[in-house]
């Protein structure tokens, strides 16, 4: 079946669920938003007590409910927002907008069993959402403020080295996370080769983190989803923040662009480390420079046209750049790293009727990584300049239909023209022309995809989310189709705890040629072609959930099982470069394909996961727990048989803490002190067991005689036996941080005091091969011990 006509379909018997309703029902619905910014409010609850239904905003703060004729008592509540109930009299379909006001104290804020996300009632398991305060919250190196270092502190989410973004969930590759900043893909996340993440926190509203169970309305990677979106500005009146820590500034403004109806938001951020490094180089070496710097920046604006249509224009930038040189009479050398990301989205919000809500999008996505050097010396000139990109043009179409509070309805589809250039290879020299290279490696796919979504509530106790995708991918002259089935159920026990269940099949057409494994920008993006085909993975979950009302405590453990196949890695002694450096001069094609320097192999990933959290009080924080095993096998990789992936972790435990013990005032500083301890078992290492001389048969030399085998002998080889199987010691570390906020007349002042790793664990980095009174050991290398930081900040 071709995929319009399946989509067709999906339309067809979507709607015509239609002629079920009951033709009775009237439909309440609305924006809800932040008292003063209208900011919207994603995924506030709309609930009504007496009859013990509701319902929750979309990502752009949109909710629709029907139910039958009558007066209705509602409560609108948000997480860190006061609660508003109020009884509407419902006989007609009406519209009611609601605006939440921040809660000044959470002490005399009344929790009620809906103040905060009921996460017992969630049908959707495996998911955790982020504030942009919580983010500010966390204590973490260099002050440096961090998402993605946020969410290694959660269950299933595992760190990598020491002080690195990048994260591994449920035994999955960096890969296998789809990270999306307003729907546009992020291909490269990281900063300072992986130690800071691309996202600043002053411009982000909401982050969810999916590792499991995913709805119908994701695809392309196996292992999560971060759905990050970006504040929308003021749309009332200008505010600014700045702050300035040890290793960079940043500085956000918005405000309306019309009254209540446009607004926008600036936010950038940049390193000054060249900038205090580089006189220590001249005054070292006059000759000589050298520096690293990051900067990026956050734009949006949007735009009410009317209540039923909004536009929404928001944009990404980032870059690092490293760089080194040397300059005397005569001579100069330059080298240097570049990468950076680009992203930009453009929105159509369109409410067709009270039940019917549809977004439009139009998404470019890029991320290109380049390095190059170059000598000129007198009358000679030598350049070489390599680079790797990704480049996507998207469309995408969702459809929430909100069709009775026992069904809703999510549609939808996308198209990505993907542009890869996974190899860019020139060279130039003055003096032969003739050996010039100018080589450039391209491939362009399509990645399609259709969904629908079914929210069902069968009754008080019982509620599943039922989904399929279609997805569909051409890449030159092949072509993949497969179906995606998604499903999610919920069943309470009482009114407090529940057991759920998921299931999920997973494609992914996108492959990273990784050596590292911890994001390095070399790491270079593959399309699935005829060769090797597109990873797959079956995921099965189960859990339980709870929610302490009295407390505000809510507790989750969840149990699951993940096979993934059709996983690459590159063979032993394979190049990201994809150049024969031998066939370097006078051909014109590259000879080196990517397709040639990987096996693929599968994975295997089971675990557990206990997840306790307190949302409100003086005191919040969060406790989580992961038990869990990732094997790898690959055919032609350690004889065939299973090892451990480099990050397989069998315990990792995360304890975070915020404790307010004072608010702000003008005449006294708000104290908040806040810690996060984190215990992990060590990574998995290969290390040699044994050396040796091993003889070998010369073709040239005498082949007559026992002795001919003995022609020639190699000295020092190493028998590095199974892959993985050694240990590195456990990793641990505390992190401390406190804040004194105090109210100034231009607003509020922010003094913070941090320290990372406060106990100086000697945690390891990795282990190499030394001697030592005449016999060789192991010794660790540890990266970084105790590192206080301050950071200042003001908010205008």
């Amino acid at each position: 079946m071709k995929a319009k006509h399946l989509f067709l379909l999906l339309i067809c018997w979507c709607f015509s669920l239609q002629a079920f309703a009951q033709s009775r029902n009237v439909t309440l619905s609305g924006y809800i938003k932040e008292a003063g910014s209208q900011e919207s409010l994603i995924g506030a609850n709309v609930y009504l007590p007496d009859r013990k239904t509701g319902t929750i905003t979309n990502a752009y703060g949109f909710y629709s409910i029907s139910l039958p004729p009558g007066e209705y008592n509602f409560r609108f509540s948000y997480v860190g927002y006061e609660s508003l109930e109020i009884v509407i009299d419902l006989r007609e379909n009406k519209t009611f907008d609601v605006l939440l006001k921040p809660a000044t104290d959470l002490q005399e804020v009344v929790v009620t069993d809906d103040a905060v996300t009921r996460q017992a009632e969630q049908t959707q398991m495996s998911r955790i959402e982020l504030s942009s305060q919580q983010i500010k919250d966390v204590p973490t190196i260099f002050g440096e403020k961090d998402l993605l270092k946020t969410l290694q502190l959660m269950p299933g989410v595992q760190s990598g080295n020491e002080g690195q973004t990048g994260f591994y969930v449920r035994g999955g590759g960096p890969d296998q996370n789809l990270i999306l900043l307003d729907e546009a893909t992020v291909y490269n996340a990281n900063h300072l080769f992986g130690f800071f993440s691309v996202f600043n926190g002053d411009a982000i509203k909401n982050v969810s983190l999916t590792k499991g169970g995913f709805p119908a309305r994701y695809g392309g990677r196996l292992s999560s989803v971060v759905d990050i979106s970006m504040r929308d500005g003021d749309k009332s009146e200008f505010h600014g923040e700045a702050g300035i820590g040890l290793i960079s500034a940043k500085a956000t403004i918005e405000g309306p662009i019309v009254k209540d109806k446009a607004s926008f938001i600036i936010s950038g951020r940049r390193t000054y480390f060249d900038a205090l490094v580089q006189p220590l180089i001249v005054l070292s070496d006059p000759g000589s420079t050298a520096g690293y710097y990051f900067h990026d920046f956050n734009a949006k604006v949007n735009y009410e046209i009317d209540r039923k249509n909004r536009l929404y224009l928001s944009g990404y930038f980032g870059r690092d750049a490293f760089y080194a040189g040397f300059r005397e009479p005569g001579f100069r050398f330059r080298a240097g790293i570049n990468w950076g990301n680009a992203t930009g989205t453009l929105r159509w919000n369109h409410q067709y009727s009270d039940k019917l809500f549809i977004n439009s999008a139009l998404i470019l996505s890029n991320y290109g990584f380049t390095t190059h050097s170059s000598i000129e010396e007198d009358s000679f000139d030598f350049s070489m300049r390599y680079s790797s990109s990704i480049r996507d043009f998207g469309l995408k179409v969702d459809a929430d239909y909100l069709h009775s509070p026992k069904h809703r309805l999510r549609l939808g589809m996308q198209s990505i023209q993907h542009l890869f250039t996974p190899s860019a290879f020139v060279i130039q020299a003055s003096e032969f022309p003739e050996f010039d290279v100018d080589r450039v490696a391209q491939e362009v796919s399509i990645e399609s995809g259709v969904y629908v979504e079914d929210q069902w509530t069968v009754n008080e106790r019982l509620e599943f989310n039922l989904g399929l995708r279609m997805s569909h991918f051409l890449a030159e002259d092949r072509t993949y189709t497969r179906l995606e089935p998604r499903l999610n159920a919920r069943f309470m026990i009482d009114d407090q705890s529940s057991v759920k269940v998921a299931y999920s099949e997973m494609n992914q057409y996108l492959h990273l040629l990784s050596n590292t494994g911890i994001g390095l920008p070399t790491d270079l993006w593959v399309p699935a072609n005829d060769i090797i085909g597109p990873q797959f993975s079956r995921q099965y979950a189960a859990g339980y959930s709870r929610d302490f009302k009295k407390n505000s405590l809510s507790f989750s453990a969840e149990l699951y099982h993940k096979q993934s196949d059709n996983i690459i890695t590159y063979r032993p002694g394979a190049s990201f470069l994809l150049v024969d450096f031998d066939d370097a001069l006078g051909s014109d094609v590259i000879d080196v394909k990517w397709e040639e320097q990987v096996t693929t192999g599968q994975a295997t990933s089971y675990g557990m996961e206990l997840f306790l959290q307190k949302h409100r009080g003086k005191f919040t924080g969060w406790i989580g727990y992961t038990l869990s095993k990732t094997d790898w096998q690959f055919d032609e990789i350690n004889g065939g048989r299973p090892f451990s992936a480099r990050y397989d972790r069998r315990h990792d435990l995360s304890i975070v803490s915020f404790w307010e013990l004072s608010k702000p005032r003008s005449d006294k500083s708000g104290v908040k002190f806040s810690s996060a301890f984190v215990y992990g078992t060590g990574n998995a290492v290969t290390l040699p067991k044994a050396s040796f001389d091993a003889p070998y048969v010369d073709p040239s030399g005498p082949q007559s005689g026992p002795q001919s085998v003995w022609n020639n002998t190699i000295y020092g080889m190493t028998d590095f036996g199974e892959i993985n199987s050694y240990r590195l010691a456990p990793y641990h570390r505390l992190d401390v941080g406190v804040q004194f906020t105090k109210l100034k007349s231009f607003g509020e002042r922010t003094l913070e005091f941090s320290v990372y790793n406060i106990y100086n664990r000697a945690n390891p980095w990795f282990l190499d091969r030394s001697f030592r009174n005449g016999q060789e050991v192991l010794v660790q290398y540890s990266l970084f011990g105790a590192i206080p930081s301050i950071h200042y900040s003001i908010k205008f």
